[in-house]
């Protein structure tokens, strides 16, 4: 498990720069995304030329949360609807709240609502394994290992609706802490902990960007 909070890929400094001196306040040449090597996400795409807003605004769209086809073939008729509609719009939510709490970290200001002048930040939770959902609230298991996995996908748009920058990582859930039981609550500790993670790295490329683009700025 990849688990960085402090310091992001060193490499990636310096190959930001100069896509940024080349490309700053110009018009994108190219919607296609870059690869990165990044040791803090499977994939890390980034455009060729963007530009950022002026100032640190950013809006966070409505999470997309879909539970892994497998889970829903062994453990759809074994939960209610309404079980997986709360935990689709639990974790979608836990995954915005560490999202914009990483961000004002990074002093960026995140808005209520979508504007011209700010970034799109579209979170994704995909392939959603629960291992052990609970089933009932006297119906538990003993969890001596992980609780699940799931994926990330993080698309940040530019005011103008470019794709500037994408992760994406598909990770197990750290190992259990002693032994705990498989209910809502455990289950969500846990996912909250790769949340938390990816929203810290994610931020901290993100501030990357923006701190280059300043520089840039205030030379002209």
């Amino acid at each position: 498990m990849k688990f960085h909070t402090r310091f992001i890929n060193k490499q990636l400094f310096s190959l930001i720069l100069g896509i940024l001196i080349f490309s700053l306040c110009l018009e994108a040449r190219s919607q296609e995304l870059e690869t990165i090597e990044v040791d803090e996400f499977d994939t890390f795409l980034l455009a060729p030329s963007f530009k950022l807003p002026e100032q640190r605004k950013i809006y966070i769209d409505e999470p997309e949360v879909e539970f892994a086809e497998s889970w829903m073939l062994e453990f759809q008729s074994k939960t209610t609807r309404h079980y997986r509609r709360v935990i689709m719009k639990k974790y979608g939510q836990t995954l915005v709240d560490f999202l914009a709490l990483a961000l004002k970290k990074h002093n960026w200001d995140v808005l209520d609502a979508p504007s011209s002048d700010a970034l799109l930040l579209k979170p994704r939770l995909v392939e959603l394994d629960i291992y052990s959902p609970e089933q009932s609230a006297t119906r538990q298991t003993l969890i001596l290992t992980k609780v699940g996995a799931v994926k990330v996908d993080l698309a940040f748009l530019s005011p103008d609706g470019q794709t500037i920058m994408q992760v994406m990582d598909h990770e197990d859930t750290p190992d259990v802490i002693g032994s705990v039981f498989s209910n809502r609550s455990n289950n969500l500790i846990y996912f909250g902990m790769l949340m938390e993670n990816w929203s810290a790295m994610a931020a901290a490329y993100l501030e990357t960007l923006m701190q280059e683009v300043e520089k840039q700025r205030a030379k002209q």
